[in-house]
């Protein structure tokens, strides 16, 4: 994942924690509302009483606390969200979506407001602070439908003031409705962009092979410029001999001081339209790099970095059969939404040679080629040896191996083996677990009839950089091929430092091998990949080992428990407490209400689910894996929401009893570490979908985001139907608890279909866990 996904991921869960913080700060205010609405018969025969008036004094005192220091740390965080959001969504919406975006998000910087200040209205109120009042609810006015009817309540007598608190409680209901409803929208918009940043960010690196048909880049939101292009590819001549190579200049046009980020270029026959030739990106100075398209590693070339170019230089090689018209289409990409597909250059007329091809003869190939040891002598006895498939070595017949010994104390010998076929590698790599990503790699490669060993660096991204200059300590002794067989004998430093990551081999490490397609400058994706299942220590392990895929059937039950405790269970669960207490009334399991009985059977199980799930993971990768936030941040979430989910029930069995005074920082703690708990969860499921070892195809993020549509429509509904059935009749019910409240069937249904849509997501993820 990504630096800015993980910030843009950051950025929803804070922005949901206020969004909670908001409404547990609208609760507290409910519940003071029905107690002023019970009590208000009361007021005139206790208005007299002392006692009485300090002990409202002191609660109206706490209320106003509550809302302007919580209220107002909200209104602070939203602001500095909004500084970091408004500049994403500009850069990444068009410019109609990015208005309406910014305009949700100052909707409920302005409804906080207008809570705070509702709530210093009825706390100045109530103590004859008519001045103060009236100053803030001039500030307010442009929210309320009434205003002249809003400063005739101000001036008027205790009975006007009760009727200004009447008419605030029902504004502020509806400002609490609409801003619901605008923070779960704001929610779907910042999910959805998450889920867009990796589709969206420019592809820095050159232009991915995907692109080899299209020849677009594929950005979101994009298409081709209709402009007259300002740039251009330039053939050095017209015609030439097809034993002869064609320098291409990729350049700006004389007319024009623009640059070009990126391009992508390939030859095209200009009567069949088939893609032919290659190319070589020597004489680009690392500008450059091949690309391979349609099975050919070189057929096209694109650029290696984001950086602004005016010019690039390639050399193109034609088939040396070929007979006809060559024409160069490209494409070139000044921006993000600014880029030009398949632009062409002039023809090239190309004539058949059929004299022999002149070429360079390597002085040393007139000598006798180096022939390949016997690498497998010595293996388990005076060498460790890691091999591919199971039990080759014994049969003489690995398709990849890798040996190592210690030679003394600063240097090891690796051996480095395998089988390939033309422009082809052999590498090995040492990482501290068992993915991809900050690895230490020795290449044993083939290119163009030269053979090689060279060092390389996996970088975080995944995406592998040679090294320029040898490290001192590194020498290869022999390099070879033989009947399909590549070999590379070398001698390596133990304790090292490259890009800036300090190694030492004598440290346990997991060995990775891959072999692949191989370029000029560094080597490509890998066709096959071997992984070790355990570490070994290669300065003294003198062992036979094979490369064998470990079991993932520790893996898929953590993923399976993972989301039958999230997205399932906790997901249904949190539902009951805030919309059900009110269904199902007069009926009880074990002496307990059902809507509780539902709600503490359902987060039992993801408790129980979660805390297996995360024993599970530590014994199948064998402990804590040291990793890089930025680079991989799943199990660190994921640790801190096993935390937040285990000392729930611990909270629950020290809960007050209901009457209890300190009863709402219970109910304030249990909701806000259960909804960050269930917050992370998601997002840790999020993450998980990209990593290597989940396997999970791309159509998992839909399923998971049409899961949050349905868990933010649910809530959305319920609320909706709470506030609509709210009226005076229901808190007469809340006081009998006769009968289940209004609308209760309706609750029922709509939990119904919301359970049976979330079990078959969830199904569907796990089958994908499964099958991965």
């Amino acid at each position: 994942m990504s630096f800015i996904q993980t910030t843009c991921f950051t950025a929803l869960a804070v922005f949901v924690l206020v969004s909670c913080l908001a409404r547990l700060i609208e609760a507290e205010s409910d519940g003071d509302d029905v107690l002023l609405h019970n009590n208000r018969s009361a007021l005139a025969l206790k208005s007299r009483d002392k006692r009485w008036i300090l002990e409202e004094i002191f609660h109206s005192t706490v209320n106003y606390f509550k809302w302007n220091f919580v209220g107002r740390i909200s209104v602070s965080l939203i602001d500095e969200l909004m500084k970091f959001i408004d500049p994403v969504v500009n850069l990444l919406l068009p410019r109609g979506a990015s208005t309406f975006a910014s305009f949700v998000l100052s909707a409920i910087y302005r409804k906080l407001q207008f809570a705070i200040m509702g709530s210093e209205v009825w706390v100045h109120t109530k103590y004859g602070n008519d001045e103060q009042a009236t100053t803030l609810v001039y500030k307010i006015t442009g929210h309320l439908e009434d205003n002249t009817s809003v400063l005739l309540c101000i001036q008027s007598d205790v009975h006007g003031l009760r009727d200004l608190r009447r008419n605030r409680l029902g504004e502020t209901k509806k400002m609490r409705t609409s801003l619901s409803a605008v923070c779960y929208l704001w929610i779907i918009a910042l999910v959805w962009l998450c889920l867009r940043f990796d589709s969206v960010i420019a592809n820095s690196i050159g232009a991915p092979t995907t692109s080899c048909t299209s020849m677009s880049p594929d950005h979101d939101g994009g298409s081709p410029s209709n402009d007259p292009c300002p740039f251009e590819t330039v053939p050095s001549q017209v015609e030439m001999f097809s034993n002869e190579s064609l320098t291409l200049t990729i350049q700006t046009k004389l007319s024009s001081s623009k640059t070009f980020k990126g391009f992508l270029i390939m030859g095209f026959d200009s009567v069949t339209d088939v893609v032919i030739g290659t190319f070589d990106t020597g004489l680009s100075q690392g500008q450059s790099q091949p690309l391979m398209c349609y099975d050919t590693y070189d057929m096209a070339a694109t650029h290696r970095s984001a950086s602004g170019k005016n010019s690039v230089t390639i050399e193109w090689i034609p088939p040396i059969d070929f007979d006809g018209v060559v024409v160069f289409k490209t494409t070139f990409v000044e921006a993000k939404l600014t880029y030009w597909i398949k632009e062409l250059s002039h023809q090239v007329k190309i004539t058949r040679s059929d004299a022999t091809p002149t070429t360079t003869i390597d002085p040393q190939s007139t000598t006798e080629q180096p022939v390949i040891p016997d690498v497998y002598e010595g293996c388990g006895i005076s060498k460790g040896c890691a091999a591919a498939p199971a039990g080759c070595v014994g049969s003489r017949d690995c398709s990849m191996l890798t040996t190592y010994k210690r030679v003394d104390d600063n240097h090891l010998q690796l051996e480095v083996y395998g089988q390939i076929s033309g422009d082809e590698y052999v590498a090995v790599g040492f990482s501290t677990d068992r993915e991809m990503g900050v690895d230490s790699v020795v290449e044993c490669a083939n290119y163009r009839n030269k053979l090689g060993a060279y060092q390389s660096y996996n970088t975080p991204e995944k995406s592998n950089l040679r090294v320029e200059s040898q490290l001192p300590g590194f020498n290869m002794t022999l390099a070879a091929f033989s009947d399909g067989f590549i070999y590379c004998n070398v001698l390596h430093p133990i304790s090292y430092t490259m890009n800036n990551v300090a190694f030492d081999l004598s440290q346990p490490h997991y060995l990775l091998m891959a072999t692949g397609p191989s370029g000029d400058y560094n080597i490509q994706e890998h066709n096959e990949e071997e992984i070790s299942s355990s570490s070994v220590v290669l300065t003294n392990a003198l062992c036979i080992m094979y490369f064998k895929e470990a079991s993932r059937v520790l893996k898929q039950l953590h993923g399976s428990f993972m989301v039958i405790a999230w997205l399932m269970a906790a997901s249904a669960g949190v539902l009951m407490p805030r919309y059900m207490k009110k269904t199902w009334v007069g009926k009880q399991f074990m002496k307990k209400d059902l809507w509780f009985v539902f709600h503490q059977g359902l987060m039992v199980l993801a408790w129980c689910l979660t805390v297996v799930g995360f024993i599970i993971i530590f014994v199948d990768v064998g402990g804590w894996v040291s990793e890089s936030v930025s680079e991989n941040p799943h199990p660190l979430i994921g640790c801190i929401t096993t935390v937040l989910a285990f000392i729930q029930p611990f909270m629950a069995l020290m809960r007050p009893l209901p009457n209890a005074p300190n009863r709402y920082i219970f109910n304030w703690a249990h909701m806000l570490v259960g909804y960050t708990a269930h917050i992370l969860a998601i997002t840790c499921i999020f993450l998980a979908v990209e990593m290597d070892e989940a396997e999970l195809p791309y159509e998992t993020y839909w399923i998971l985001t049409a899961h949050i549509c349905c868990y933010v429509g649910a809530h959305l509904i319920l609320t909706y139907l709470a506030r609509r059935d709210y009226s005076a009749a229901d808190l007469t019910l809340k006081s009998n608890g006769s009968r289940d409240a209004q609308g209760s069937k309706l609750r029922q249904g709509i939990l119904a279909g919301y359970v049976c849509i979330i079990i078959g997501l969830g199904v569907a993820v796990i089958a994908f866990i499964a099958g991965a």
